[in-house]
């Protein structure tokens, strides 16, 4: 373990792109074959400004193909496609000039998700509006970007952990540590070996490419879980709010370069990833990233929500690149000042947050990002004690105002006490000498 903490202020990063801004995929031109699934293991999705999301229902998907798996099929034309089918891709080509390079089923909402790429000098808009009246497709959309928003125990940095002592958790883990919660966490990818995470996961997926060694370095994943789910009394480093929940890493998101904070996300790669977590019907989503609107993925994250999923998300600072924490029923999080929630949203301190990095080494971090995983692992306390609880209840729970507390901070900000909370919901009293900060 590296004895050495490197101090590390960031600031909150927003969106740094809207639907037209260029789609950067990691490996420079291509997404690998894991993006694609078994599906299509030998298609990749080029870097560029023109690429189309259209969904397609399944009905229409299995009379076009005739019923067979896509892994049964050769797009590079060993073997033949169903009559149907590749008369179907070439009549699109054809008539709007696009071509198929990848496609995903997404079945928690009964659609086959297609991605094109609009060849030629034609406009994109356009081919949007055409391909929308096509009578085998059911909707289609642009693809977009998001972005990651990063700016008692034996552990030897705990007391470095000033949120975590604000919120009084080690005094919450009497009576709820996570325990039973299944918590996914769409992301870059995580170093699950990390001495403080290993051994806290239950299934990883990578949605963006095939590459493990990367995944096991990208550090903005890496830092949001290690605020949620760091072991506790292992003599190692921090400690995490939920230490004893399961952990589901999906990768959705990718670094601009080796190494950096900065995160970006499809739609594509995070429809993938919502709709997996809500297909294994996991409790909690984290999402600390925003970006726009998605047509594709409000439908996902309601999808969640009618299922008692709750979903978490980072609030962006433009309200145009606030979704979904934008979206009704989702608990939305913003870095800041607590106890000025207005709008539906929850603010929560961010601020040099102490968290995991990989390789075994720590760091601080800042940002909504972080906020956002000091809410979900909250939340997975409040489901260990209460798991049926409605995410209206929760919500109503996490605005209270006796679950406030005020900093020791200078100036002082406010922020949620967990040890109010759970006890509250177990009918038991903190003790008011290490939790009550008013």
């Amino acid at each position: 373990m590296h004895e050495r903490i490197t101090v590390l202020f960031l600031i909150t990063l927003i969106l740094a792109g809207c639907a037209g801004a260029p789609l950067s995929m990691p490996g420079d031109s291509s997404m690998m074959a894991d993006m694609m699934g078994p599906e299509d293991s030998r298609i990749s999705v080029p870097a560029g400004q023109r690429m189309l999301i259209a969904t397609m229902t399944d009905r229409a998907h299995e009379r076009l193909t005739d019923g067979r798996p896509i892994n049964a099929m050769d797009m590079g034309g060993g073997v033949l496609l169903p009559p149907a089918y590749r008369d179907f891709l070439a009549d699109l080509q054809q008539r709007y000039g696009i071509r198929r390079v990848a496609d995903w089923p997404l079945k928690s909402i009964g659609v086959r998700c297609f991605v094109f790429e609009v060849v030629g000098e034609r406009d994109r808009a356009q081919v949007v509006e055409a391909l929308g009246k096509h009578a085998n497709i059911e909707t289609v959309q642009v693809m977009q970007r998001f972005k990651t928003l990063a700016g008692g125990y034996d552990d030897p940095y705990g007391k470095l952990q000033h949120s975590y002592q604000d919120m009084a958790v080690e005094e919450t883990h009497r009576w709820a540590t996570g325990k039973g919660v299944n918590v996914a966490i769409i992301d870059t990818g995580i170093d699950t070996g990390h001495e403080d995470l290993k051994g806290q996961f239950h299934e990883s997926r990578n949605f963006v490419d095939q590459d493990q060694a990367q995944f096991e370095q990208d550090l903005h994943g890496t830092a949001v879980t290690g605020v949620i789910a760091a072991r506790t009394g292992n003599s190692k480093g921090m400690s995490g709010i939920a230490p004893s929940a399961r952990y589901w890493p999906l990768k959705a998101c990718w670094s601009q370069r080796p190494g950096e904070l900065a995160a970006y996300c499809s739609s594509f790669t995070l429809a993938k990833a919502i709709n997996f977590a809500v297909s294994k019907q996991v409790d909690i989503i984290n999402l600390s990233l925003a970006g726009p609107p998605d047509p594709l993925l409000e439908r996902l994250v309601g999808k969640a929500l009618e299922r008692e999923i709750t979903v978490v998300a980072a609030m962006g600072p433009e309200p145009s690149l606030r979704f979904p924490a934008s979206m009704a029923g989702v608990i939305a999080v913003e870095q800041g000042e607590g106890g000025n929630e207005t709008e539906g949203r929850l603010v929560i301190p961010g601020e040099n947050i102490l968290s995991t990095r990989p390789g075994d080494e720590y760091d601080f971090f800042t940002g909504s990002s972080f906020s956002t995983a000091q809410a979900s692992g909250l939340i997975a306390l409040i489901k260990e004690r209460k798991p049926h609880l409605s995410n209206d209840k929760i919500e109503q729970l996490l605005g209270a105002g006796e679950a406030r507390y005020r900093t020791l901070s200078t100036p002082p900000a406010a922020g949620l006490n967990a040890c109010r909370l759970i006890a509250r919901l177990v009918g038991a009293v903190c003790n008011e000498n290490r939790s009550k900060r008013d």
